[in-house]
């Protein structure tokens, strides 16, 4: 069968059968009918199906498109509470840091003062027991030239005196060298 079509087309034309006359008008009608018949199984079931991934796909991207802004304005949002926050902080710890720096000033003030009435108080203190000191040594000075005087007068007299009176002989003799030097 295959040498009487070749035989045919050797004797009917000398060329391919794709380009022979004969063959061209059917061959173009089929592949019209064919290729209808693709574009309408294209257009039922391919087209769609493309449509639809397409649509899909933009779905997806027009959601991934909303889903980046509302995330953004979100970041957006959190960056401006999260700026509020640490300016918050910042006055806050600027304000410990001026109270802090009140407290010192003022544990300081209060320390100097403490210190300054300290030592007052010692000053007094000190003046006070001086003063003490004075006295009991005047006292005893006294005493001691009160024994001296009694001891010089019975010397001097050989004699044996009270020494209630010696004594008050003597301190009218320290009082008169005191009421001498006050004058001076």
């Amino acid at each position: 069968m295959t040498q009487s079509a070749f035989a045919q087309t050797d004797s009917g034309s000398a060329g391919l059968p794709q380009f022979d006359l004969s063959f061209f008008a059917p061959q173009i009608l089929w592949e019209a009918v064919t290729f209808l018949i693709l574009l309408y199984l294209m257009a039922k079931f391919i087209i769609p199906k493309i449509n639809r991934l397409l649509d899909q796909r933009a779905s997806t991207i027009q959601n991934d498109l909303d889903a980046a802004a509302r995330n953004r304005q979100e970041s957006e949002r959190l960056l401006a509470e999260h700026q509020r926050n640490l300016d918050v902080l910042h006055e806050e710890a600027a304000t410990i840091m001026a109270q802090a720096r009140k407290e010192i000033a003022d544990h300081h003030a209060r320390s100097m003062r403490q210190l300054e009435e300290d030592i007052q108080r010692k000053k007094q203190t000190f003046r006070t027991e001086i003063k003490f000191a004075k006295r009991r040594a005047m006292q005893e000075i006294r005493n001691l030239s009160t024994e001296a005087a009694i001891l010089a007068v019975e010397k001097l007299i050989e004699k044996n005196v009270d020494t209630n009176d010696a004594r008050h002989i003597v301190e009218d003799v320290i009082q008169e060298l005191d009421h001498l030097k006050d004058n001076t």
